[in-house]
């Protein structure tokens, strides 16, 4: 038989998908916890609160003196999550993020009165983190508003806030000031783009154990001016699930930097997720601090910010 000398596998070869489930071991086909995540299609909806009621009687009571219910507060994500072919992923998601401070125009009873400024947005984000690459790419298409000239919209999260603080009064669960929003004429809106390059590295501690590091570097160009900002973030998870229809957990903690105009800020964030492919529920907190935001709100208190989560996956 004549000789036949191996291909030429160079650093341009891709390894077809046969070849590459039959190299790696068989529990890589399943990623734990990774329908937790990222399912075939799934809704989540996000709700963001920094109110004393929770961090004073309940879970977060170790940040009871964090609980200001000013600054960065209230808001709520609603997203749309789909598996696509070719280790394509889109999020559609919209929601509405609250800055308030407060504004001393005399004593009143169980209410006060403050500034604020909603940031309402909807956006599609569309990325191939799912792939055996560890270099990945996302894109970002979206429109934002910043507006303090309608605190009872519907999809605003003053709306959110007051409803909140109405119901547990209301409920005899607590007693709680409920805002004045004092209307000004603010509002700003536009259209944003945005790209990062990932890092992938997941560790298969075992079978059902799964240890990621993920590592951005991107940005988000807006048309409104102020709102566009260079951002660098990382994150480190560990996932548990025995297999894909069985229960499992999540947990992430995660850091980034942001860059624009006004200066740099912050944001660290630390969550806990539970559930099956069917249902999970999710418990985090959120820090964010510094000047990266063209909303100029902040008061000087820690601004933190604590969120329950609920995702439905089909």
């Amino acid at each position: 038989m004549d000789y036949v000398p191996p291909p030429d596998y160079g650093i341009e070869y891709v390894i077809p998908d046969k070849e590459l489930r039959e190299l790696r071991p068989s529990f890589v086909d399943f990623i734990p916890a990774q329908n937790l995540l990222r399912p075939k299609i799934g809704l989540e909806l996000i709700l963001l609160n920094d109110n004393r009621i929770l961090t004073n009687d309940c879970f977060f009571h170790f940040l009871k003196n964090y609980g200001d219910d000013f600054g960065f507060t209230h808001g709520f994500d609603f997203k749309f999550l789909l598996d696509l072919p070719e280790n394509l992923y889109l999020t559609v998601s919209g929601g509405s993020n609250l800055y308030s401070r407060f504004l001393n125009l005399g004593p009143t009873e169980l209410s006060r009165y403050q500034l604020f400024v909603n940031e309402n947005f909807i956006k599609a984000t569309l990325d191939n983190n799912d792939s055996n690459k560890f270099l990945t790419d996302s894109f970002d298409l979206g429109f934002h508003v910043f507006q303090s000239i309608n605190p009872d919209s519907l999809f605003s999260a003053s709306s959110q806030q007051i409803n909140w603080h109405e119901f547990l009064n209301d409920s005899n669960i607590s007693q709680i000031d409920v805002p004045i929003d004092v209307i000004q004429d603010y509002f700003k809106s536009g259209f944003f783009v945005g790209y990062h390059k990932n890092f992938n590295y997941p560790v298969f501690l075992s079978s059902d154990f799964l240890m990621k590091l993920f590592v951005s570097a991107g940005g988000i160009v807006s048309s409104i001016e102020g709102a566009s900002f260079f951002d660098f973030g990382f994150s480190i998870s560990l996932g548990y699930q025995k297999s894909s229809d069985s229960f499992g957990f999540l947990i992430t903690g995660s850091a980034s930097l942001q860059l624009n105009d006004a200066g740099q800020g912050g944001l660290l964030e630390a969550n806990l997720v539970l559930g099956d492919k069917t249902f999970s529920t999710q418990l985090g907190i959120r820090r964010k601090f510094g000047e990266a935001i063209p909303v100029r709100l902040y008061d000087e208190n820690f601004e933190i910010e604590h969120y329950l989560g609920f995702k439905v996956s089909l």
